[in-house]
């Protein structure tokens, strides 16, 4: 702290503004960051940062300075098929679902799985991030136009509010979830 509080008391002296604006930026990022604890709004807009879901570009752009969070929550869900009530069914051979470590729409959009699609997958994916009380469900559908070429629409997205107190173990059943929130929209 001692380093921190000289740079800003002699860049005030010397009249750097620059030096100036770099504290204040680490001083807002910093309180940003902390703030995603506390505040729904800015949880929402963190969650939303992990779905590529941000309202507007300069929102997302700015969001891009606060560090991401590595204790998200994260799911995704594949299949090729989808019945009727828009459930996955995981008995389906196309079907995988499994925890990520960050930033689950990059599981579709480029990174270590992209190629999976480009190999003939088309269907739907839907990704889950959970941060405390708060989760973000997005689905997403996957066609393909042309051989080589994948068009991903989002097709759905929604804020879930969780009371996680019931939950010991700090996880909630996805699949339960789901089938809840779905039976909720018919």
């Amino acid at each position: 702290m001692n380093r921190g509080w000289s740079f800003l008391v002699q860049s005030v002296r010397q009249r750097d503004v620059l030096g100036v604006a770099v504290f204040a930026l680490l001083i807002v990022v910093a309180v940003a960051a902390i703030s995603i604890l506390f505040s729904q709004i800015m949880k929402e807009a963190a969650l939303k940062r992990f779905h590529l879901a941000s309202d507007t570009f300069p929102q997302w752009a700015v969001h891009q300075a606060v560090p991401a969070m590595y204790n998200f929550e994260n799911r995704i869900k594949f299949s090729n098929v989808i019945d009727e009530s828009g459930r996955f069914d995981s008995d389906e051979a196309s079907y995988i679902s499994f925890a990520v470590n960050h930033f689950p729409a990059r599981f579709i959009t480029f990174g270590d799985y992209r190629y999976v699609f480009t190999k003939g997958r088309a269907g739907m994916f839907e990704m889950e991030s959970v941060f405390g009380d708060t989760a973000l469900i997005s689905r997403w559908e996957i066609t393909r136009d042309q051989p080589d070429q994948l068009t991903v629409n989002r097709v759905h997205q929604q804020f879930e509010y969780r009371d996680r107190g019931d939950d010991r173990q700090g996880k909630v059943d996805v699949e339960q979830t789901s089938t809840q929130r779905r039976g909720s929209d018919e």
